[in-house]
């Protein structure tokens, strides 16, 4: 039951963040799992941080450079802050 209700809510969760990023400009890769990698300006993670929010930064991945991130897909409340705070720092 618990994995059953966890594995929707990410789900349901990935796709609010997901729709939201695009609304706010970001380029968004979807994906099945608990994040999303996401393509936006190269001082992103640095005003997340800012803000107290910490992305991974994905320059060190193979074929990747310093615009992509990944976010962690969380809880309903922490998406709405973090969509907040995006949209105050792009």
């Amino acid at each position: 039951e618990y994995l059953s209700s966890s594995a929707h809510m990410i789900k349901q969760e990935r796709e609010y963040l997901a729709g939201h990023f695009e609304r706010l400009g970001l380029k968004v890769y979807r994906s099945d799992t608990n994040y999303l990698l996401i393509k936006s300006r190269p001082d992103l993670y640095e005003r997340l941080l800012g803000k107290g929010i910490l992305i991974r930064r994905c320059a060190n991945f193979s074929g990747l450079d310093e615009t992509y991130f990944r976010v962690a897909v969380r809880q309903h409340k922490d998406n709405e802050e973090l969509i907040n705070i995006l949209g105050k720092v792009l």
